[in-house]
């Protein structure tokens, strides 16, 4: 039961009374009892009474929110429908409902009942007849109300207008419908929740409007949010606030950026690449990101770019590249972001380039890193050397990293010689060499000019020593040459033009039938054989008269998923005595043989440190480079794994690591490959520095 002095008229007609009903009354009222439910069916508005013959038109009491209403439904549910003067969300009555001879006869479930008797029915309006004592003096009066049917969808309320204006995709833009009640209209204001809240509590007001016409609002320092941001909107009359929209929750990241801009034709400067744009003309700027890539973009399969620099001035918009990417013929983009991170690209210019530095194509076989000086030696197969001729051959390649050029080659001569292993440079004590295994001659190379010293070749070694297949060769640090063939390891002192051999012993007693027999030597004196598809090992110690002692087999495996020598090889730290595997993630103790340190599964081990304080790692599997597989994980980083705590650091790279190593100043450098190949098995390197 509503209170009495409720809105005079409306009252009449939206409440149910808890007193008496005088049911003789409406048996004297002429009812149209032709009149039927579905006839009454629908909405309806009242737009005027009738009291003692004078008839008051009704209007909206609130302007803003539309008429007060209410809803005879098709399943007898009766709804009334009244608003309040603060937010225009409507008061719900509700209850049940029947048309009986010209009676519409409204109950609640309190078991409160009204009758309205009808006086007067067509489809355009409906007269009711009823009773109410409205002014406490005990006697009733009686009113009429008139009504007319009424379309709830057209009192459209501002509760559902302040929206995103959904035109404007790159702003944040809302609209409202005007207030109607211009002369007592006082301001609209719109306020933003605080950043990563979607609360009116707290919330910042973002500007007050006093034109009763203005309807939209632009927000135009919006915070640089990964979120959501939430607005409403407040309509105030001169007395007061009369309507508070709903929190509306708009994603920022959805804004699209229409205006993309046009990158100019880069331009060459020396070594460098000159790139210039046109400045960017969109909402909520926040930087240029300068990328290079392989491609247009056309086929996102074989599209890789990367960033080179960020700009945040929008007027910025020159760039001089002084270390232009490691790619041959590189394209160049300039992509536009937004503060919500939403970008758009400029188109793709190419550029003819390449960097004296970059080395390629070629194919690895075998690397190793000068301990004292700046070299890296590149077995590789290539048209690198002057003497190729156009035709792709193998040759070692002196690469200086500090200076990123080639200063030498080995000749055409030791090449026609087939596949060899190499040592890297070592210090004898009349001086320094490079030992090459060419086709089972053996070579001693000075390491500037890659000249022959000395050489044995392969009858002499055969007749002498009875030795065919040489398999690798090292160097012990007492000074003894180690070579190994399929059955045998041999121990040899150079004495003048000639080789004395000092010990000869059989390493594995099971002959293996592929030829991936490989050694190393640790802990200075000491030699570990072993073979790539079996998981033990054979230990010798060299003494200094040049004697194989302590043979035994060890549980320290040279195995290895990978046939290329470049990747069926193992990193040592001398000073640690621990071992690691190329491509592997366990470190082993070369004293003990037993496990030292467990990388996590999906680690693939590029190299050591000197101290083997950390595993250089990887996250790509090694197969993918040298094939003509091209994959989506691969990464360019390089991780430093810890192993004394496991922790991991990682190290951007420019390019794919392919090989890590330190140097002997302890600058860390990656052999790496530009791009994630697709359709050869050949491919660039380039060498870079990783730590600072």
């Amino acid at each position: 039961m509503m209170i009495k002095g409720y809105r005079y008229f409306i009252i009449l007609m939206f409440v149910f009374l808890a007193c008496d009903r005088e049911e003789d009354f409406y048996t004297s009222i002429k009812v149209d009892t032709s009149v039927t439910t579905e006839d009454i069916k629908g909405s309806w508005r009242l737009y005027a009474g009738e009291f003692e013959g004078n008839i008051i038109e009704i209007s909206p009491s609130y302007p803003q929110c539309g008429y007060d209403y209410i809803n005879f439904s098709g399943d007898e549910i009766y709804q009334e429908f009244l608003y309040n003067k603060t937010y225009c969300v409507p008061y719900i009555g509700s209850g049940n409902w029947k048309v009986e001879n010209g009676i519409i006869k409204v109950s609640n479930i309190n078991g409160e009942k009204i009758e309205f008797p009808i006086i007067e029915f067509k489809p355009s309006e409906l007269v009711l007849n009823f009773q109410y004592d409205i002014d406490d003096d005990g006697k009733k009066e009686t009113f009429k109300a008139y009504l007319r049917p009424y379309e709830p969808d057209s009192n459209q309320q501002q509760l559902i207008s302040f929206e995103q204006d959904s035109k404007e995709t790159a702003l944040l833009k809302f609209n409202w419908r005007q207030e109607r009640d211009v002369n007592s209209f006082s301001s609209y204001q719109i306020y933003r929740s605080q950043e990563g809240m979607c609360s009116k509590e707290g919330a910042i007001l973002l500007a007050s409007i006093s034109d009763a016409f203005t309807t939209t609002f632009v927000d135009e320092n919006p915070p640089a949010t990964q979120g959501n941001l939430c607005y409403f909107l407040k309509v105030n009359y001169k007395d007061g606030l009369v309507y508070e929209s709903d929190l509306l929750s708009v994603n920022p990241k959805e804004l699209i950026i229409t205006n993309s801009i046009n990158l100019s034709t880069p331009k060459i400067e020396g070594d460098d690449i000159l790139l210039e744009w046109d400045q960017a003309d969109i909402p909520y700027f926040s930087h240029y990101q300068i990328v290079y890539a392989n491609s247009k973009g056309n086929n996102s399969l074989l599209h890789e770019e990367d960033s080179i620099l960020s700009i945040n001035v929008l007027e910025e918009t020159r760039f001089l590249n002084t270390d232009p990417p490691y790619l041959e013929n590189p394209f160049f983009a300039i992509h536009v972001y937004n503060i919500f991170g939403t970008k758009v690209a400029s188109n793709y210019e190419q550029v003819t380039y390449r960097r004296k530095d970059l080395l390629g194509p070629l194919t690895l076989h075998q690397t190793e890193v000068d301990d004292e000086e700046p070299f890296v030696y590149l077995y590789a197969d290539s048209q690198i050397p002057d003497w190729t001729s156009g035709y792709d051959r193998d040759a070692i390649l002196k690469f200086n990293y500090n200076e990123g050029l080639v200063e030498t080659t080995t000749s055409s001569t030791l090449s026609e010689e087939g596949k060899f292993p190499f040592t890297k440079p070592i210090s004898f004590s009349e001086e320094k060499e490079m030992i090459i295994n060419g086709g089972s001659n053996i070579y001693f190379l000075d390491p500037v000019s890659f000249t022959v010293n000395s050489s044995f070749r392969r009858f002499y070694l055969n007749e002498k020593f009875d030795l065919f297949s040489i398999k690798d060769l090292t160097y012990t640090r007492n000074g003894f040459l180690v070579v190994i063939d399929s059955g045998s390891i041999y121990v040899f002192k150079r004495n003048g033009e000639g080789l004395v051999l000092l010990d000869k012993q059989v390493h594995y007693e099971k002959h293996h039938p592929y030829s991936y027999y490989r050694m190393i030597q640790v802990n200075g004196n000491d030699i570990i054989v072993g073979h790539k598809d079996d998981e033990e090992s054979i230990f010798f110690t060299v003494d200094d008269s040049g004697l194989l002692l302590n043979k035994q087999v060890v549980s320290l495996p040279m195995n290895s998923n990978y046939t290329a020598k470049f990747k069926n090889s193992s990193f040592c730290s001398e000073s640690n005595n621990s071992l690691i595997n190329y491509g592997d993630r366990i470190m082993y103790s070369t004293l003990s043989f037993q496990v030292k340190v467990r990388m996590p599964e999906n680690f693939f081990a590029l190299g050591l440190d000197k101290n083997a304080n950390y595993i250089y790692a990887s996250t790509n599997n090694p197969d993918w480079f040298g094939s003509d597989v091209k994959s989506s994980l691969l990464k360019r980083e390089v991780l430093l794994f810890n192993t004394k705590t496991s922790q991991v650091q990682s190290i951007k790279t420019k390019g794919y690591p392919i090989r890590v190593f330190e140097n002997n100043i302890g600058e860390i450098f990656s052999i790496s490959i530009p791009e994630n190949q697709s359709t050869t098995f050949k491919y660039d390197i380039f060498i870079e520095k990783i730590n600072d």
